[in-house]
């Protein structure tokens, strides 16, 4: 077995990372640190199990590489002191910028001399996306010139960034630099000709009294232009996008004209987004920086053991060399920074600053903001309370209190006392929490895996859940809804609290209207259906439209806006607006009571249409919105539909695809067991490949469904299936 590669690092502060970076490589030993002797470094000493030394003299000769990670003599520490005792020791050295370009010269020419390796560290070179920006931008320039450099940056990481720009425009022959003194200013203005290509800067040149770096308000953000557009870093650790330059066509008429045209610019989005790692700064910090320290220390172990060492060296040094003279003209320009004092007052998060307008959005500019992982994560906590919720419910009443207590359904229904009618949700829920591992089924028994819920916790996770459900997928008053509904599972199943009332308090329908039409799911679904309908008046005469459970009308007010606002209301022959409560019939006739197409009837869609005075392929579309799943036997109802369509008519339908966790704490008391294929799978809504089933039984042929699997919605497992006649 090789013996490992002994490191010392010389500072408590960022040598952290090194030490992290040490520890987690098993080709490296640590073993010791030099330091003053603060409590930081006794606590690292601790921590990383190796020896302090507060002494030169004491420091151990078997030493194969030292790291300084000590502020160098040109920022007044004893860094480079340092780095040039050890290397005349015959020890390879990693001395962290930014470093004076005397001190440079004599690190590398005593380095040759002992035959040792010398490396500058630069964490900021080894950055995923600082590499991949690089990496970019080299192509890019294959391809076309570098017109311009645009910068913001904080100085404390001017020598970084001057490295880099050695790496995208070479050394430079001169630079013809021009800065502006706005001390007042928090960023100052600094113009650079860097040989040919034009580099302009903002640099906040100010540190704080007390910790130099805590007052930057960004390290650097780097825009390379060329004459096709320009790529943009926007954070050492962040996005990268292109962006395109806008060229309009020598057209004469160029609205008209543009869809025709082949200029390349017009047929690009304007940005594309390269990369965009979604890290948080704990996780970029303890993990890509921790990386790309120990790339700075492979490297210097690297050139010590290559055979052409000193040749690597001259290689590297040559650009260190250039980097530390571009650096000290770039300085002396800025001036030196203006101390100013930190503070931790009116601190904001911007997460809450964004949650709060997105809050208040319209639901056209949600959709447009949230992503597909938000979505996915707001579904996942609404989902997860409504399971504690359950579970707390049976916990309470003695159940699953208890790992090793198993309770067969049959024994929950006996003692839980429920109104029979409610006796098929207790095996939906047995369902659901056994899918999702909070109990586990052995044979005809379940028992819990979970510890018991406390009161705290559970609401803890309806405080998460609800703020994401109001930032993301609804209104507040709708997670509110599930979450009153949640708090009275026991009232509700012994029939003390009617469903009805929570949905519809003293009668009001704001939950109601909440729920049916400002819910991200149903805004997006009612108005693909809308949009559908749209194109259908493109096509066809006169159109007749029939709408079972309509309900509030929630769909059927899109719809009707969208044909009345496209000028397609002369072909609405007829809109037939059925329900089985008189009141929401009455309603609808009062929103359209100078409608001469709209007709109203009290339907049960349970039974034959026919008979009900709907008449036999008659309408060109039919819409069922979120109301099939409530039906007694889904095939038959479907069948009745079809009879109610014309040959080339279409039949738009939107419905939960599987088990919907916060409808089985709320509007599964509003429902009754169902007699189909839901009944032997102990469901409350089909699968979506039960539905396919139930289509094809039907006579049905599906053209088409959204969202699609790559949608951002497509999470929230509701779809809107687009049907026609076999």
């Amino acid at each position: 077995m090789c013996d490992k590669i002994k490191v010392l690092v010389c500072g408590a502060r960022f040598g952290q990372f090194y030490m992290e970076a040490i520890k987690g490589d098993m080709r490296y030993e640590l073993i010791g640190i030099l330091a003053r002797g603060s409590t930081l470094a006794q606590e690292c000493a601790k921590r990383y199990e190796t020896v302090l030394y507060t002494e030169l003299t004491k420091v151990p000769k078997q030493i194969d590489i030292v790291c300084v990670a000590v502020k160098t003599g040109i920022l007044g520490g004893a860094g480079t002191d340092l780095a040039l005792y050890f290397l005349n020791k015959g020890i390879s050295v990693i001395l962290e910028q930014p470093i004076h370009y005397q001190d440079l010269v004599e690190c590398y020419k005593i380095a040759r001399k002992k035959q040792v390796a010398f490396h500058v560290g630069n964490l900021y070179l080894n950055l995923p996306q600082v590499k991949l920006f690089l990496a970019l931008a080299e192509r890019l320039s294959r391809q076309q010139k570098i017109l311009y450099i645009n910068v913001d940056m904080a100085t404390q990481v001017s020598y970084p960034f001057v490295r880099i720009l050695i790496e995208i425009l070479g050394k430079a022959k001169g630079i013809v630099s021009n800065a502006s003194n706005e001390r007042e200013s928090i960023f100052q203005n600094i113009s650079l000709q860097w040989n040919e290509t034009f580099v302009q800067i903002r640099a906040q040149n100010q540190e704080g009294n007390q910790v130099a770096d805590n007052c930057m308000h960004l390290l650097f953000q780097i825009t390379v232009g060329v004459n096709s557009g320009s790529l943009v870093l926007a954070d050492t650790n962040g996005l990268i996008f292109w962006r395109e330059r806008m060229e309009i066509p020598n057209l004469g008429f160029v609205p008209g004209d543009l869809s025709m045209s082949e200029v390349f610019p017009m047929r690009e989005v304007p940005t594309k987004i390269v990369s965009n790692p979604q890290e948080i700064y704990g996780e970029l910090l303890s993990r890509n920086w921790v990386k790309a320290v120990k790339d700075d220390v492979d490297i210097l172990l690297e050139i010590k053991d290559a055979p052409d060492r000193d040749q690597r060296m001259a290689r590297k040094g040559t650009l260190e060399l250039a980097a530390a003279q571009n650096w000290k003209l770039l300085t002396q320009a800025i001036g030196y920074p203006k101390k100013i004092c930190e503070t931790d007052s009116n601190k904001i998060s911007f997460r809450e600053v964004l949650s709060e307008y997105i809050s208040g959005a319209s639901m056209l500019e949600r959709y447009a903001l949230i992503s597909e992982q938000e979505v996915k994560e707001a579904v996942l906590q609404i989902n997860r309370a409504s399971l504690l919720s359950i579970l707390k419910y049976f916990q309470d009443k003695g159940f699953f209190v208890d790992k090793e207590q198993c309770v067969l359904e049959s024994k929950l229904i006996n003692d839980l006392l429920l109104e029979r009618k409610f006796h098929f949700i207790i095996g939906r829920w047995l369902s659901v929490l056994s899918q999702n591992m909070y109990i586990k089924k052995v044979k005809d028994c379940y028992c819990c895996m979970l510890s018991t819920i406390s009161n705290e916790e559970l609401q803890k996770q309806w405080e998460i859940a609800l703020k994401l459900w109001k930032e993301r997928l609804g209104e507040e008053i709708v997670g509110q809804y599930f979450y009153s509904s949640a708090m009275n599972l026991d009232g509700q199943l012994q029939g003390n609290i009617k469903a009805n009332y929570l949905l519809y308090p003293e009668g009001h329908t704001d939950i109601a209207e909440a729920l049916y039409r400002n819910t991200i799911i149903a805004w997006y679904m009612n108005q693909a259906i809308a949009q559908r309908i749209l194109e259908g008046f493109n096509k066809k005469g006169k159109i007749r439209i029939l709408e079972v459970g309509a309900g509030i009308g929630a769909t059927s007010d899109v719809v009707i806006k969208s044909i009345i606002n496209s000028g397609y209301e002369q072909k609405l022959e007829e809109y037939c607006y059925t329900d089985l409560s008189p009141y929401f019939l009455i309603k609808a006739r009062e929103r359209y009571k100078r409608a001469r197409w709209l007709v109203t009837k009290e339907i049960d869609i349970n039974i034959s249409l026919q008979e009900q005075g709907i008449e036999e392929y008659a309408y060109d579309v039919i819409i069922a919105a979120g109301v099939i799943n409530n039906v007694d036997d889904t095939i038959s109802v479907l069948k009745n539909l079809l009879h109610c369509m014309k040959m080339d008519g279409f039949f738009y339908m939107s419905e939960a695809v599987g088990e919907s966790i916060p409808m089985l704490i709320s509007q599964v008391f509003m429902m009754q067991k169902a007699k189909d294929a839901r009944e032997n799978a102990n469901m409350t809504f089909l699968s979506r490949k039960m539905w396919y089933e139930a289509f094809e039984r039907a006579g049905l042929l599906l053209v088409d469904m959204t969202p699609k699997e790559e949608d951002k919605l497509y999470a929230l497992e509701q779809s809107l299936f687009i049907l026609r006649p076999q």
